[in-house]
């Protein structure tokens, strides 16, 4: 009984939180939020864009960047990545259904 009780708090607690955007840090050389626009948080630009092929659709922190079949931004990579060090995290809704999934390469 008393497991069920902690979990209903843990619960209870878990819906007055709210999402949230992170901030970034010292460490973090590039921040891109797409919400409504293509800019880094640091006024970095993307180094292509094709404009055309670009949505903003609701995401898990504000908005999101949704690209159409064969469209892709690019930022340049000087002060931006690293190829010898550093983390790289995303979140990412394939548009795709399932069924799909067996043929479709992520990476």
């Amino acid at each position: 009984m008393r497991h069920c009780f902690v979990l209903a708090a843990i619960l209870a607690l878990g819906l007055g939180l709210r999402a949230q955007t992170l901030p970034g840090d010292a460490d973090t050389t590039l921040l891109l939020r797409f919400d409504g626009n293509l800019l880094g948080v640091q006024g970095e630009t993307p180094a292509s864009a094709n404009a055309t092929g670009v949505a903003y659709v609701p995401g898990v922190f504000g908005q999101a960047l949704q690209l159409t079949a064969g469209n892709q931004i690019t930022f340049a990579a000087a002060n931006n990545i690293s190829a010898s060090a550093g983390t790289l995290e995303f979140w990412i809704k394939p548009n795709f259904e399932l069924g799909h999934l067996r043929r479709t390469a992520l990476w």
